[in-house]
């Protein structure tokens, strides 16, 4: 028996004849420490150190590249799809050009084609005459430019007096 009142393991053990201790049973829970097998077989049972981490960096590293791939590829079809809308946005605009030069050709035609001798104001007969020189002027520029210099005789020698002195129209 122990002196601090408990009673141990060790006591009980004690054999009466030779009050020796016995030794206890070895369990298959014991170990020897010091065997250097031990640590050796212990660790097969366990991944060595830093495999379980490495091995979650590279899920996560796999799971990131998927993820940055995808992206990737998203972008890309989002850029395809920015250059198509581009090219029909593109495409709509010339269409609207070209609208609004056969609706702007379409009311200069019908200043061109009236007939001003049945206009009886004075002002706006001037004026429907202003226009169609400044009409014809623009025309006949944009001929110029696609063809060869015309020939001396052109609308310009008929539309020198417009707007001048002897005319109620203002200057331009």
């Amino acid at each position: 028996m122990s002196s601090f009142g408990y009673a141990s393991s060790e006591s009980e053990n004690l054999t009466p004849e030779s009050g020796k201790q016995q030794s206890p049973e070895i369990s298959i829970f014991s170990l020897n420490l010091d065997d250097d097998e031990y640590s050796v077989r212990g660790s097969q049972s366990e991944r060595p150190i830093g495999v379980k981490k490495a091995k979650l960096k590279r899920k996560i590293d796999d799971e990131m590249s998927t993820f940055i791939k995808t992206l990737e590829d998203g972008n890309k079809e989002l850029i395809e799809q920015l250059k198509r809308t581009s090219a029909q946005r593109q495409q709509y605009m010339e269409f609207q050009a070209k609208n609004y030069v056969l609706k702007e050709i379409k009311e200069e035609n019908k200043i061109l084609f009236q007939d001003i001798s049945y206009i009886q104001n004075p002002a706006v007969r001037a004026f429907v005459q202003v226009e169609e020189a400044r009409i014809l002027e623009k025309r006949f520029g944009q001929q110029q430019d696609q063809q060869q210099p015309p020939s001396s005789s052109s609308f310009g020698q008929f539309l020198t007096d417009l707007g001048g002195a002897d005319t109620t129209l203002p200057d331009y």
